[in-house]
């Protein structure tokens, strides 16, 4: 992707090369990050004007960029896709891999709230919980908490998390999580696991990313979920250091879900943390329910104004941490 620490060791094709996808996001991420499908515009969009400055040098990234996939068409579908850029870009909107929300665990609201009323007021718990991870604001720090809330139709209600997408950020470039790889239909054998192992959801041990697309660690299952409602250690084989293909292919996908956190940092109620489900009475954010109101700048367009990318190797020493802040 872009820059992810120390880069400089890189993704094959030259580090620089990666990094300045996600800074060329930078210039369509202007107002419209909210809709799945937009991410992957805006990905797409990236990627050509960075194949229009380094048009010898992409051929890899090129054959893992995508157009709108999302899944394979497979059984364990989820929020495991299509190893696209493009379906880590859409994906990362619809199941929270890193911290769980609205999979394995809630936040606590301050007030009283039965379960049932949450799936009234934003259709299910994932959905209402999915994306609490994509905000930031800068200015409180990299450690600053996530404070949303809202008046909807059923009242007033607010949380806090400790989490925010500058941390989430860090875990995809330096692979300190448990993968969580969830089913949307419901339920996954993994027969090969050994008898009766039924997955409802799944953790796996995972790299980050730029040792996951160099294949230099595992992707090993350490837990699943089961029907039973608890937890259980697994004894799941290894997609071992051979697998090469799905250890980048994975890589790629995992990009793509930063590219939407960076994206998702250009827009103002992503800064501010201001909830904006936009249903249920609830506060509806301008720029996200807008898109066909502006122009979709493409990158034939950038191009030809002369526009290239932002150097993020300055003295600041933490090329993430400087593309974060800045589009924030």
């Amino acid at each position: 992707m872009y820059t992810l620490g120390n880069f400089k060791k890189g993704i094959i094709m030259n580090s620089r090369i990666i990094k300045n996808l996600i800074l060329f996001l930078l210039i369509f991420t202007n107002i419209f990050a909210h809709d799945k499908n937009i991410h992957q515009y805006l990905t797409r969009e990236g990627f050509k004007l960075l194949k229009k400055s380094f048009p010898t040098q992409l051929s890899d990234m090129e054959s893992y960029i995508g157009t709108t996939d999302v899944w394979s068409g497979g059984s364990a579908d989820g929020s495991f896709g299509a190893l696209k850029i493009v379906s880590g870009a859409f994906l990362e909107d619809k199941y929270d891999v890193v911290y769980g929300y609205g999979i394995t665990k809630n936040p606590n609201y301050n007030q009283s709230i039965p379960t049932n009323t949450l799936i009234d007021i934003f259709g299910s718990i994932k959905e209402a919980h999915t994306c609490i991870t994509h905000f930031w604001n800068a200015d409180n720090g990299e450690n600053a908490s996530t404070f949303l809330n809202d008046n909807s139709n059923f009242g007033y209600w607010s949380f806090s998390i400790p989490e925010n997408a500058m941390k989430k950020m860090r875990k995809y470039v330096n692979g300190n999580y448990d993968f969580i790889w969830a089913y949307k239909n419901g339920i996954q054998s993994w027969t090969f696991c050994g008898p009766s192992q039924l997955h409802v959801r799944t953790k796996f041990n995972i790299a980050g990313v730029i040792d996951f697309y160099n294949c230099n660690e595992s992707f090993q299952a350490n837990k699943y979920f089961g029907e039973d409602g608890n937890w259980h250690n697994t004894n799941c084989p290894s997609w071992g250091t051979s697998y090469t293909s799905f250890h980048k292919a994975h890589a790629y996908e995992v990009l793509g879900r930063m590219c939407h956190l960076l994206q998702d940092m250009s827009v103002p109620a992503h800064v501010h943390c201001d909830a904006h489900a936009g249903q249920n009475g609830m506060y509806e954010d301008y720029y996200e329910n807008n898109v066909s109101n502006f122009h979709q700048w493409t990158a034939n367009e950038i191009y030809s104004f002369g526009q290239t990318f932002i150097n993020p190797y300055n003295d600041w020493n933490d090329p993430i941490y400087y593309l974060m802040y800045l589009l924030n």
